[in-house]
């Protein structure tokens, strides 16, 4: 009875030792995939970004990309067609205090009709929930034909 009892054990050990590699690899797999970035193609004209050194390209078809890499800066005011791939891999949050603890601290005593513009988007004040471009890192550029309005 014990050696039943043993040989079924070293059986199911043996078994696992076996599959193990399988098991792993098909893990791998799945993860390789996941991991794969996904590339786009954008046409457009290279726009000056909101900071220094950052660039943008309004597509028709896809709307409008943060881009970087690939010495972008170089095509600045030019139709370009540009492959890269797409990173979304940080994580960004906008935090902040609304209203601004300036206005806060005022304890009511600013003009509402100011404060109602400088809410609205594009206003003085930012606010939370701004609205971030997907990034583009940029792999390769080849200038189009056509101009930039």
């Amino acid at each position: 009875m014990r050696m039943r009892l043993l040989a079924t054990a070293i059986g199911f050990g043996a078994m696992a030792i076996a599959t193990a590699p399988l098991v792993h690899a098909q893990a791998s797999d799945k993860s390789d995939k996941k991991r794969e970035p996904r590339r786009i193609t954008l046409s457009g004209c290279v726009e000056r970004g909101p900071g220094p050194n950052e660039y943008t390209i309004d597509d028709e078809e896809s709307g409008k990309f943060r881009v970087s890499g690939g010495r972008i800066g170089r095509y600045l005011g030019q139709r370009v067609e540009v492959t890269g791939n797409l990173n979304n891999s940080r994580l960004r949050i906008g935090l902040g205090l609304y209203p601004t603890p300036n206005a806060a601290g005022q304890a009511g005593g600013t003009d509402p009709v100011k404060s109602a513009i400088a809410r609205q988007p594009g206003g003085s004040a930012g606010g939370t929930g701004a609205v971030s471009l997907p990034e583009l890192h940029v792999r390769t550029v080849r200038s189009v034909e056509g101009g930039c309005g």
